[in-house]
């Protein structure tokens, strides 16, 4: 079973992954990840040639009411695009909003616009063998550019936190402020709010982690025992939100361990129990219906 291990004691630089991390995942990038992917694209063509037209019928629906939203014209001068989109990687832009609009009661009612702590840059290989994860740390000091606001205003750059690009423009501000600065294309992004993360984690049935130490954070209400503990959605936000209760209380640690949680999130969604179930295929692709935007 693939598990995450944290520790809720401070740790150091030097002993940071043996506090954190059985030997199973020690292994890849502290801030990069990658994670192959041909197992799930045969299995997904398993699913695809599997499934009865009726079911396919409805995925198929349900893809095509995903929320879209084209930013293009809010982009300005932007990188090269690939000159041929056959075998040519993809990039995508995944944002956590924090907002608070339409989330219901729970996460606090006072906090108003929308920031992303949570931005994490995807490459996926043309061959689609591999993808790269690359999170970018949410107190980064960016040179931020001009962004269009909604209504079409400008809404000047200044240097600031890279989470501040959200509150500026939107997504389509943080996919610009990206572009910038590492000069490579975005090709698509995903906007998730807390409820969408909550409901994509109850679709595939929770999601596993192991904690050396039990944890009890007041703050966002996160109690877990020592060891193996299957997180649901709400207990998951909360896991992946918490910093000063677990690993060092730096945003870097919780980088790790968000990256973690991902991976183990995303192995759980390709796997057989999953993919091969048209309903809980279903119930993914519905969970993220009105909560992301692409």
């Amino acid at each position: 079973m693939n598990c995450i291990a944290h520790s809720s004691k401070a740790v150091t630089p030097s002993n940071f992954f043996q506090a954190q991390l059985p030997f199973c995942l020690r292994k890849g990038w502290f801030m990069a990840r990658r994670h192959r992917v041909v197992k799930g694209l045969a299995i997904v063509t398993l699913v695809a040639t599997g499934l009865s037209g009726i079911a396919v019928s409805a995925v198929t629906n349900a893809v095509n009411g995903i929320n879209t939203t084209d930013i293009t014209d809010k982009l300005g001068n932007r990188p090269d695009a690939w000159a041929s989109e056959e075998g040519a990687p993809i990039n995508i832009v995944l944002m956590g909003s924090d907002t608070r609009e339409g989330q219901g009661s729970g996460f606090g009612s006072n906090i108003v616009g929308q920031r992303s702590d949570t931005t994490i840059f995807v490459h996926i290989s043309g061959d689609r063998t591999w993808a790269t994860a690359v999170s970018i740390p949410r107190d980064t000091t960016t040179v931020m550019p001009d962004c269009i606001n909604e209504d079409g205003s400008t809404n000047k750059g200044w240097t600031d936190k890279f989470n501040v690009t959200m509150s500026r423009a939107g997504p389509a501000c943080v996919v610009k402020t990206l572009e910038q600065i590492t000069n490579i294309r975005m090709d698509h992004y995903v906007v998730v709010d807390f409820k969408g993360f909550q409901n994509v984690v109850d679709a595939v049935g929770g999601v596993s982690v192991c904690l050396t130490d039990s944890v009890n954070d007041k703050k966002s209400h996160l109690k877990l025992p020592a060891g193996l503990s299957t997180l649901d959605g709400k207990t998951a936000l909360a896991f992946v939100r918490a910093r000063k209760t677990l690993g060092d209380g730096s945003d870097i640690s919780r980088i790790r361990r968000q990256q973690d949680f991902l991976a183990s999130l995303a192995r759980k969604a390709t796997s057989a129990g999953v993919l091969l179930n048209p309903k809980k295929v279903l119930d993914l692709i519905n969970a993220k219906i009105g909560r992301a935007h692409v």
